[in-house]
């Protein structure tokens, strides 16, 4: 019995380190970043509403934001803070490619 408790302990010790290494990394972006990553998480309705958006709230042209996601996606760190997102949006763009 006792062995099944440590197993199961072992199960749980992973997730609890996973889900404090991504605080970790959460705490380490950048405010860019972190409204980058806000942005991502938003849908947009309208043509035009997102890059609009993007000059409105990050006084970024469309470009530079794009430029500046794109570094993001091959940054270890972003990709640790927010994985789900980063590899959704990772295999977003390698299909594109």
């Amino acid at each position: 019995m006792a062995a099944a408790q440590n197993t199961s302990a072992g199960h749980d010790e992973p997730l609890e380190e996973s889900a404090a290494r991504q605080k970790v990394a959460a705490d380490s972006l950048t405010p860019l970043e972190r409204a980058v990553i806000e942005l991502e998480k938003r849908r947009f309705r309208y043509q035009g509403s997102k890059e609009q958006a993007i000059e409105k709230q990050l006084g970024l042209s469309p470009v530079a934001y794009y430029q500046q996601l794109n570094s993001m996606l091959d940054n270890p760190r972003v990709v640790a803070a927010e994985p789900l997102l980063m590899n959704r949006l990772r295999r977003h763009r390698d299909a594109l490619s």
